[in-house]
């Protein structure tokens, strides 16, 4: 008898619904927990949905944020981190920094 939605064993045949995901997050934690380790997953978040930035890519933004405060002209501002200035702005919007991304954008267009 196969397994139904809302299963671990369903997730792992493959199923991404959101019985299946809720149920592999029930058993990691359980498994993190018996373990005695911290639940990796519960970061605070303004949108729980969107990753957190972290390594050099926080490293890169708080670069970007910082230049763009003191006046660097954005292309130069994200030449200097090692993005593009489109490749910053995706990067902005993937993490939910949507002002700092527009403000990237409003300064490009001037």
């Amino acid at each position: 008898m196969p397994a139904g939605h809302g299963t671990r064993a369903r997730y792992c045949r493959g199923c991404r619904c959101e019985e299946c995901r809720a149920a592999n997050s029930a058993y990691d934690r359980a498994l993190r927990a018996r373990a005695g380790l911290p639940d990796s997953k519960s970061t605070p978040s303004d949108d729980a949905t969107l990753p957190r930035p972290h390594g050099r890519t926080a490293a890169r933004i708080e670069d970007l944020e910082f230049l763009l405060s003191v006046g660097e002209h954005p292309d130069r501002a994200a030449e200097r981190v090692g993005w593009t200035p489109k490749a910053a702005e995706r990067a902005l919007h993937r993490h939910g920094l949507h002002q700092l991304a527009s403000r990237l954008r409003e300064r490009v267009a001037s």
